[in-house]
């Protein structure tokens, strides 16, 4: 099943980029059951077509199956920093004057997770003494499921020309990553958790979000935002395609973590751990890195806890990312 979300691209779009099929459908299923990420496929109604018969369609996305990961936090060719409790809803071709993304949304998994109950986490000293141990039915009535420590709604953008490869079959299907993502404020919603769908209305320039405000009951809210177009007083370099460093897991972590990041092509990397301060801490690797995903990993022996920084530097940019040791 693939049919999750439906939304249209513009004509002229789909005529350069698709073969003129303009309708984009797809889904996010939790726990990697349709891929390390969400998927977008192209097609167009055909009247001709005979009952039972398939239609032809082009992927826009579509990132590696979830055999491919081998402990859970280890995902190869997925979207950045996935979770396997993540919960992408709904996608959506967002406009704003001159300004187009592809917008998907729901709620982002941050923090540890797992698979079991929300209350199976709950560690037994933090139950007050006269107040009974949780019930599972009362936190998660619907049974079992991927569970986070915490969830944020969001809204992540992709950028219609990093698709426009994937159609034309010079890039890999699961390459394109969000440029940006926007944090919804959860006060804005009863429960994030139940993101349900979206719409968004060009002429009016108004962007609709639903949520069930309680499950229960199947009482439906609808919220609305205007959405404007804006220009950066700075201007951010652009991102090297290619070049991401994409994780460290765990992260915070107590004994070691693994630092992993992709290079287009075969370069030398220079990877230096640094403290809150900006004062270089240890020098983790200096060598050429071949084509792809690399990993390194980092033993905390002899470290502080606290917050630290992983720079990567190559001759396609450079990246820096938090990491927490908690010794």
């Amino acid at each position: 099943m693939t049919g999750d979300y439906l939304f249209a691209v513009p004509d002229s779009w789909a005529e350069t980029h698709s073969a003129g099929r303009h309708l984009i459908t797809g889904r996010f299923r939790d726990g990697g059951l349709s891929g390390l990420g969400p998927t977008l496929y192209a097609f167009a109604p055909d009247a001709d077509a005979s009952a039972g018969s398939a239609l032809e369609y082009t992927t826009l996305l579509e990132y590696g199956p979830v055999e491919a990961s081998v402990d859970d936090y280890e995902f190869p060719r997925s979207i950045d920093d996935y979770n396997h409790s993540d919960d992408w809803r709904e996608a959506l071709w967002v406009s704003a004057g001159n300004q187009t993304a592809v917008g998907i949304i729901g709620s982002k998994a941050l923090g540890h997770h797992w698979y079991g109950y929300h209350g199976e986490r709950m560690r037994h000293n933090w139950v007050i003494a006269d107040v009974p141990y949780p019930d599972f039915y009362s936190t998660d009535p619907d049974g079992k499921g991927w569970r986070s420590h915490n969830r944020t709604p969001m809204i992540i953008f992709y950028e219609p020309a990093d698709l426009a490869p994937v159609a034309s079959g010079t890039s890999e299907s699961w390459q394109p990553q969000p440029y940006a993502a926007l944090r919804m404020n959860p006060d804005h919603f009863y429960n994030q958790h139940d993101i349900r769908s979206a719409a968004f209305d060009p002429q009016a320039q108004k962007l609709y979000i639903t949520e069930f405000s309680d499950p229960q009951t199947g009482q439906l809210v609808i919220h609305v935002w205007e959405v404007q177009t804006f220009t950066l007083g700075i201007q951010s370099a652009p991102k090297p395609t290619g070049f991401r460093l994409t994780a460290n897991v765990p992260n915070p972590f107590n004994a070691s973590t693994r630092i992993q990041f992709v290079l287009p092509h075969a370069a030398h990397a220079l990877v230096t751990l640094y403290d809150i301060n900006g004062r270089q801490v240890r020098l983790l690797a200096d060598q050429v890195f071949p084509q792809g995903r690399s990993r390194i990993q980092l033993n905390a022996a002899g470290l502080a806890s606290g917050v630290y920084f992983c720079r990567v530097i190559t001759k396609f940019g450079s990246r820096t990312r938090k990491i927490c040791l908690m010794q």
